[in-house]
């Protein structure tokens, strides 16, 4: 989903330091991939699966990409992707951390 900034401190003071550096790593390459796969995706005729690949970043970091590739067309639905994944990541990040064995 996101929330790189917050998303691994989030989970450092969940779960340690360990797991909290990995939950950055790992929402970085997604957005790295995310950026290289969106031309990919939208130019197959899939836009808005190029906008959900985002997640939180859908709405900021990745979205000149997305128009660029996509139109803006699906200005709309990425801007409502990237909000209501920052409304529930902090919420799952909790659940899912303090759930985990």
């Amino acid at each position: 989903m996101g929330w790189q900034t917050l998303g691994g401190p989030m989970v450092q003071e969940l779960r340690g330091r360990p797991l909290g550096n990995v939950a950055f790593l790992v929402n970085l390459f997604r957005d790295v991939v995310s950026l290289l796969m969106i031309p990919l995706v939208s130019r197959r005729g899939y836009a808005l699966l190029g906008v959900t690949a985002g997640g939180v970043s859908s709405m900021d970091i990745l979205l000149p990409g997305i128009l660029a590739v996509s139109g803006r067309q699906v200005l709309i639905y990425a801007m409502w992707v990237g909000a209501s994944c920052s409304f529930w990541a902090p919420l799952l990040i909790y659940l899912i951390a303090k759930g985990a064995p």
